[in-house]
């Protein structure tokens, strides 16, 4: 095993492993240098240290600017994120001038620009690929080492490290499937990622992998067999009938009736922003500013997150925003199912963005403020627009 993590550190250079620590120092800022605290019944998380959010994006202004060319360019291959992150600074024009959002979007362009210089500077997809599985593996176990310390040795429930540990576990399955990474190479990223899933006890987590398994398991180098993801599905749901029981206590283990029914209490907060939504419809309250204040729509206390990407969007910067967030979306998506009938990397990507964009459903990892799930996230879009778009690879 550690000739096996060996073999993967030298296959980059010093220089994306650099860049990699001052991604790590962003993961701690979120992660160990956060405060969780309880408002009501909903569990929140607090920056506690203004001074660590400024080094790291001081450092990455000057990294970027360092890297100038690659911020152009970027611009333009990746233009659809980067202008809808665009519209949610200008929502400064009608909430006002609140620092929070200038804070805020500087700190998901920053991760997004050094995504993007890490990529541009690996220049292989083969490497970029198995740098997100291990980028990911590193992001999930800062966080369940952080989880440790806060609240004893072992796993513990949470909706993000495991929405990381999917991504990790997925597209290093399909890396194994398709033999760019042998099962040696894999096996170690596959249990350690495995095991976060099943740990984070994550219901949404849950649902998201079992329907990228049934996507991943219904494509080939021919692309995806929607014959064979019919009846994949219905394969599941028939085992789903015969073991209902074992599955349902699985999935929502420790969850009572009320909690699966009400989505362990967001219903209350998913009103609440339908009500946000509503009272501003077109442009939304202002990035971030619309969900740090849904104590005023009928929740009763602020929890500083929709618990929903879409929703974050709507009630951030409303119709407007949702339209250049669905364009850059599934325009992605599109790309990636008219490319994966000849090209591999996108077939294993695809699987891994629907299943993402379903737990998006329940953790707001991108449309909101940046959490490191979202670089992964920004990391497989830039590999599709910066290595996919004019290839036809084939394994």
């Amino acid at each position: 095993m550690i000739n096996n993590l060996i073999y993967i550190y030298r296959l980059f250079p010093k220089s994306i492993w650099k860049l990699t620590l001052l991604q790590i120092l962003f993961v701690a800022r979120t992660t160990f240098f956060t405060t969780n605290r309880t408002v009501g019944d909903y569990s929140i998380a607090s920056s506690s240290s203004s001074a660590i959010v400024l080094l790291v994006i001081i450092l990455s202004i000057y990294v970027i600017l360092n890297n100038y060319r690659y911020f152009r360019q970027a611009n333009r291959i990746i233009s659809k994120l980067v202008i809808f992150y665009l519209v949610c600074v200008g929502s400064l024009v009608w909430a006002g001038v609140h620092i929070v959002i200038i804070f805020k979007a500087l700190e998901v362009f920053c991760n997004i620009y050094l995504m993007y210089i890490i990529a541009s500077k690996i220049g292989n997809t083969r490497l970029l690929l198995i740098y997100i599985i291990v980028l990911s593996t590193i992001m999930t176990y800062l966080d369940v080492i952080n989880s440790m310390r806060l609240f004893g040795f072992g796993f513990h429930h949470t909706n993000s490290y495991s929405m990381s540990a999917m991504i990790g576990f997925l597209l290093c399955l399909q890396a194994k499937r398709y033999n760019l990474l042998s099962s040696k190479e894999a096996n170690i990223f596959m249990i350690l990622n495995l095991l976060a899933i099943i740990g984070g006890t994550s219901s949404a987590t849950y649902i998201s992998f079992i329907a990228g398994l049934i996507l991943v398991y219904s494509s080939n180098k021919k692309g995806f067999n929607f014959g064979k993801i019919l009846f994949v599905s219905f394969l599941t749901v028939i085992i789903y009938h015969l073991f209902s029981d074992i599955i349902f206590e699985f999935i929502f283990q420790g969850k009572s009736q009320q909690d699966i029914e009400t989505g362990t209490g967001r219903s209350a907060i998913f009103e609440a922003s339908i009500n946000s939504w509503r009272d501003s419809p077109i442009l939304g309250h202002g990035y971030i500013i619309g969900e740090r204040n849904l104590g005023e729509y009928g929740l009763g206390i602020n929890v500083l997150s929709t618990h929903n990407s879409y929703l974050s969007v709507l009630v951030d910067t409303g119709i407007v925003g949702l339209f250049f967030f669905l364009n850059y979306l599934i325009s992605w998506v599109y790309n990636l199912l008219k490319k994966s009938s000849k090209n591999v990397y996108a077939a294993i990507l695809l699987p891994v963005v629907i299943a993402c964009s379903i737990n998006c459903l329940s953790f707001p990892a991108i449309g909101a403020d940046w959490t490191y799930v979202g670089s992964l996230i920004f990391l497989m879009y830039i590999m599709t627009n910066l290595y996919m778009n004019n290839n036809t690879i084939k394994s």
